[in-house]
C-alpha cells in the first residue's frame, strides 16, 4: 500500500515507536490538550493513528519541559522514562 508522510500529520515532536503484539504506539514529547504530558497514538499498521491522550499528568511543581520519552515493555506492564527540565536542570522521570 503506497503513503505519503507524513503518515501522523499532527504536532508530535521527538517521538518514540515501539511495537507490542502486532500494534504499534507512539509517544512524544511535551504538553498534551488534555492537561497531560506525553502524547500517545496507536497504530495497526505504522501507517493510520489514532490518537489516544496523555501518558500521565504534570508532576507537582514548576516543571516546563516534558523531553524524549522512551518506552519499554516488561513481563506485564509498560514502563517509560523521560527528562524533565525545570530551572535548566534536567531530571530523570520513570513513569
Amino acid at each position: 500500500m503506497p503513503f505519503c508522510n507524513p503518515v501522523y500529520p499532527h504536532d508530535f515532536p521527538d517521538p518514540f515507536v515501539i511495537k507490542i503484539g502486532n500494534e504499534f504506539w507512539g509517544y512524544c514529547t511535551g504538553f498534551q490538550p488534555d492537561g497531560g504530558v506525553f502524547g500517545i497514538i496507536h497504530s495497526p499498521d505504522l501507517v493510520h493513528w489514532d490518537y489516544i491522550g496523555s501518558a500521565m499528568q504534570p508532576i507537582t511543581g514548576n516543571h516546563p519541559c516534558y523531553w524524549a520519552p522512551e518506552v519499554v515493555e516488561s513481563s506485564k506492564s509498560i514502563v517509560g522514562d523521560a527528562w524533565i527540565v525545570d530551572s535548566g536542570v534536567p531530571r530523570f522521570l520513570m513513569y
